[in-house]
């Protein structure tokens, strides 16, 4: 997982925006997959721009969207057809016959997820997803609690996604409560992912994404396995990634070159359990803390030619029975 942080949203929006058309530029039929919302809108802007500079041409590319809300058709000005029409294919020369929104009004929405995803496959996969994320740390409308291993389903929306997207319409109420959506399987079988994530609403999220467990209450975490995902954010959204104080630049001078100053922030890491292997020649020995924390970080010292060391403290709790710390010796000896 590669994360690149900009002072602003412009700037992460144009590295995204280059990356797409870098893409492009190399294989004019590649296929994309598209994101909506507002986090998109000013790297579509840019491609845009491109297109109509003679930079990259969309003429032969093939794109599918992510997700559709269940109940609003096409024409609606909320339905992510509509959105993607007004906000992308319309300003560059797409086929429209070559961009696929899954069908909110379909009758049969298992038949028409099923199909969506054999689309997708006889296209040979999506070359490049591109993905925003939800404040709760959802990829599409794949909610805290959707199996990672999902494919394209209906989905209903949480409370919170409701509320995110509530902005969007005339009154919370008229949010749809459902949507067909990829599911997190599915967007990870891309060759390429992009994310894009702006502002302090989207610190947690990004944590989650980046440094937080594997798991199906964030279901951005599933990215971490990627191979090829590229986060594209700015310094709001990154914020708690290493710290609230986040990473410093001092600009390169005659006598050294631009320095990053990384500082850990004062709120301690989750307790969690700890195992700590050793070997020494075919002695091995293991500590296991089944309750621990790390509840302080010395400063790291680099020495070239030698080992690196950065100190930090271990501090092991009860773990219920009397006990926090259990040590296990093999010395060995073999009998074969």
């Amino acid at each position: 997982m590669e994360i690149v942080i900009c002072k602003t949203k412009k700037e992460a929006s144009r590295k995204a925006a280059d990356m797409i058309a870098k893409l492009v530029k190399e294989n004019p039929k590649c296929v994309l997959g598209l994101a909506t919302g507002s986090t998109p809108v000013e790297m579509y802007d840019c491609l845009a721009k491109d297109v109509k500079a003679k930079k990259i041409s969309f003429k032969n590319v093939k794109s599918w969207n992510l997700d559709e809300y269940y109940g609003l058709a096409p024409t609606h000005d909320q339905s992510y057809r509509y959105f993607m029409n007004e906000n992308f294919f319309d300003k560059i020369d797409i086929k429209k016959s070559n961009t696929h929104v899954l069908n909110g009004l379909a009758k049969d929405w298992r038949k028409e997820c099923a199909a969506y995803e054999a689309q997708i496959k006889k296209a040979g996969g999506i070359d490049l997803q591109v993905l925003g994320i939800g404040s709760d740390g959802h990829i599409a409308f794949n909610e805290p609690g959707s199996s990672l291993a999902s494919r394209t389903r209906i989905v209903y929306l949480t409370p919170q996604t409701i509320k995110d997207n509530a902005r969007f319409f005339k009154k919370a109420s008229d949010v749809p409560v459902s949507a067909l959506s990829m599911g997190v399987g599915t967007i990870c079988e891309a060759k390429k992912i992009i994310l894009l994530a702006f502002g302090a609403n989207k610190q947690d999220a990004i944590k989650g994404c980046v440094e937080g467990p594997m798991s199906q209450f964030c279901t951005a975490s599933a990215l971490q396995a990627h191979n090829d995902c590229w986060i594209f954010c700015d310094e709001a959204a990154a914020k708690n990634l290493v710290g609230t104080a986040n990473v410093s630049k001092t600009a390169a001078s005659s006598t050294h070159g631009e320095q990053l100053t990384i500082s850990i922030g004062p709120d301690l890491p989750p307790e969690q359990a700890f195992c700590i292997n050793m070997k020494d020649g075919n002695r091995r020995g293991r500590i296991c803390a089944p309750n621990a924390q790390v509840t302080e970080v010395g400063s790291p010292t680099f020495v070239p030619s030698a080992g690196n060391v950065w100190p930090f403290t271990i501090s092991c709790y009860d773990d219920g029975t009397g006990h926090s710390v259990y040590v296990y010796f093999d010395d060995g000896a073999t009998t074969a």
